[in-house]
């Protein structure tokens, strides 16, 4: 039976650690590591036996190869903001880890005099963008470019959907922090070790080769954009508190302990104690444990309690509000929206057999894109919603913007939608339409952009 583990409610917390390679385990926890989270869930797997045949001829023998299947894991809060014009997101570096992603950043530049449109904005240098993967803020509107001229004299970028105005000389358009999925067929990506943890620290698990599967994310008029992560890992490793067995100096890396509930990679901290950063190096849920000491390290004696490593956390406040910025199908725009989206990766993996498993590669498999469009609106908006929306072989343009203040917003694009039914509605009899509507990605491989300032 596969045990699933529920984290949520006060002091829960995840530390998420890029590895250098796969299987290569992270070695240390801090406080820029964390993420806050409203729940978070890890199952270790389901172990199953498979028969096989080996020999040649008759009387071939039976044999049972033990398997397990790779650990499960979701973590889901509200998305937030990193406040200001070139901000990295608490969540990004989860995200960029993954290797199924790209990311995509860079620096300012501003518009250059007054030639500029809605979809053709001059700028000083254009050299710092890349068609396709940049997303721009301008004047709090974000936009994907999809082309850059430097060439001709300025510079000029082209962005979709177009801006609600032309911008003026000088306004700065910034380039914050985006993902689109990843074109690199089996790539041998850098995964993430993550330490999950709950009740002031008296349970946690440690993810190791954490790949992200999905991501989907849900903002209405009535609460913050919420975002949900979830994938795969190689293995999952639960503890629980445990307590010491003796005297333990504070310059001594062998620790006996009463129980062996503290699993290998743990970051260890005495209840009320000062040591930071103290990981455990062997002796995987033993009773004796070697551990690389931290900083400010403590001298224990017998009872002492041994907890996850919980730092003082640095984590963002702000999050994404529950204002639409705007939402574009086509060229209808809608407002009074709610948008959900869904974004499937479905990796590949290639790995090790056996009970205890570890990745030799994982490659993105055929991504899988939706955006779900709910709302009110009057007749003449949803009639060109609906004759825009369905029917187009090509695929429209679906963007959603959540939040609009730069540094406080996030963006949803997809460059080929099709709807994939006709749009649900409700006429109550007046002027407005209740309606829902849903777009998917044109082909296996589209691409959809998220952007997370």
């Amino acid at each position: 039976m596969a045990i699933e583990r529920v984290f949520n409610g006060i002091d829960a917390m995840a530390y998420l650690n890029p590895q250098s390679a796969l299987g290569t385990v992270a070695t240390d926890y801090t406080g820029t590591d964390a993420i806050a989270f409203v729940k978070a869930t890890a199952s270790e797997g389901k172990p199953f036996s498979l028969a096989e045949k080996r020999g040649l001829g008759f009387g071939r023998a039976n044999c049972t190869v033990e398997e397990r299947e790779e650990p499960t894991w979701s973590i889901e809060g509200q998305c937030p903001a990193s406040g200001s014009l070139n901000g990295t997101n608490d969540w990004s570096l989860f995200l960029a880890a993954s290797g199924l992603l790209t990311k995509t950043t860079g620096g300012n530049t501003a518009v250059s005099g007054s030639g500029s449109t809605t979809t053709v904005v001059d700028v000083t240098s254009a050299a710092s963008l890349t068609a396709n993967l940049s997303v721009v803020d301008i004047s709090g509107e974000l936009r994907l470019v999809t082309a850059t001229d430097t060439v001709s004299t300025p510079d000029n970028i082209t962005v979709s959907p177009a801006l609600s105005s032309a911008p003026a000389d000088l306004v700065v358009v910034s380039v914050v922090e985006s993902f689109t999925p990843s074109r690199v067929a089996h790539n041998s990506v850098v995964g993430s070790t993550g330490h999950i943890i709950s009740g002031g620290g008296h349970q946690w698990t440690i993810l190791r080769d954490m790949i992200v599967g999905k991501i989907s994310g849900e903002v209405g008029l009535a609460g913050a954009l919420m975002l949900t992560v979830e994938g795969i890992a190689s293995t999952a490793d639960y503890g629980l508190y445990d307590t010491a067995s003796g005297t333990i100096a504070d310059s001594a890396t062998s620790w006996g302990l009463n129980s062996g509930n503290i699993p290998v990679d743990s970051a260890l901290q005495e209840e009320g104690g000062t040591e930071t950063g103290a990981i455990v190096t062997a002796g995987s849920k033993t009773t004796t444990l070697t551990v690389s000491r931290g900083s400010n390290p403590d001298a224990y004696t017998s009872g002492d309690a041994m907890l996850a490593y919980m730092p003082a956390v640095t984590v963002q406040t702000t999050h994404i509000p529950a204002i639409q910025g705007t939402a574009i199908v086509g060229g209808v725009s809608i407002s009074d929206a709610a948008v959900t989206f869904e974004w499937d990766f479905a990796p590949v993996k290639g790995q090790r057999r056996g009970s205890v498993k570890s990745f030799d590669v994982v490659s993105p498999g055929p991504t899988t894109c939706n955006i779900k469009v709910t709302g009110v609106a009057d007749r003449a908006t949803f009639r060109a919603l609906q004759e825009d929306g369905y029917g187009q072989a090509a695929g429209i343009v679906v963007f959603a913007q959540f939040g609009t203040v730069s540094g406080a917003s996030a963006m949803v694009y997809l460059p080929h939608g099709i709807a994939i039914e006709r749009p649900e509605m409700v006429a109550d009899g007046g002027d407005m339409v209740q309606y829902e509507v849903t777009f998917e990605g044109l082909g296996h491989n589209d691409m959809i952009v998220l952007a997370l300032p």
